[in-house]
């Protein structure tokens, strides 16, 4: 690394090198950028680590979208590419016409949902300090439906969804949380598996009746 005049005075020039051709012998402190992957790495003595920022490096964030009072509500085409083989997605609901009514969620592709029976669920969760309320129904059609079964307002949570482009089994696991009826906090936690290999692009969050609204933003996981 140097300064490099074709950049400006004061201009830092890392080594440039691809991810399986980074120095072989690396110092503490040496920074590279990789071409292959478009990260910026720096060795720490013991190994690589990325410092991005970077398109590829980190948690990066690839869609969103504030949704008003809807059945329900589709991530853009190609939401999912080959770039990052895991994502995470955050659905925050603010207001459901209907407390208590699930909300499913399916995997899509070229723009329709699969609703073939190749789904499946385990999941469990709890009122704090009083037992067992919030539950998770489904499998079959849907890739799991998160229910609040005390009947109070589902407020929202986090997905994982791993290898949703490949076309091998895509997997699932999710974190909700609510409110009973007597406005007490409830949270659930499972995984979910659509065991069919097929390639994915997209994902839709639905409620069996009424409307939701609220806002869902997805995250892409570097690979490296």
């Amino acid at each position: 690394m140097g300064f490099d005049a074709g950049y400006g005075i004061g201009s830092v020039k890392p080594g440039v090198c691809t991810s399986s051709t980074r120095p072989a012998s690396p110092f503490d402190g040496q920074v590279i950028y990789e071409t292959d992957t478009n990260v910026v790495s720096v060795y720490d003595g013991a190994a690589w680590a990325t410092v991005g920022p970077t398109t590829a490096g980190g948690l990066v964030f690839i869609t969103g979208a504030s949704f008003p009072a809807v059945g329900s509500v589709s991530l853009p085409a190609d939401t999912f590419t080959a770039t990052y083989e895991n994502y995470l997605i955050s659905l925050n609901l603010t207001a459901n016409s209907n407390n208590g009514v699930a909300v499913s969620f399916r995997l899509r592709a070229a723009g329709a949902d699969n609703t073939t029976t190749n789904y499946y669920w385990g999941a469990g969760g709890s009122l704090i300090s009083a037992g067992t309320f919030f539950g998770m129904a489904g499998g079959g059609v849907t890739l799991g439906t998160v229910t609040n079964t005390d009947g109070g307002a589902l407020v929202g949570g986090f997905i994982e969804v791993m290898s949703p482009k490949a076309a091998t089994q895509t997997k699932t696991v999710s974190r909700f949380q609510g409110a009973n009826t007597s406005g007490n906090f409830v949270s659930l936690s499972g995984s979910m598996a659509f065991l069919d290999t097929t390639s994915f692009d997209a994902l839709t969050f639905l409620v069996a009746t009424g409307t939701m609204t609220g806002q869902y933003r997805v995250y892409g996981y570097a690979n490296s």
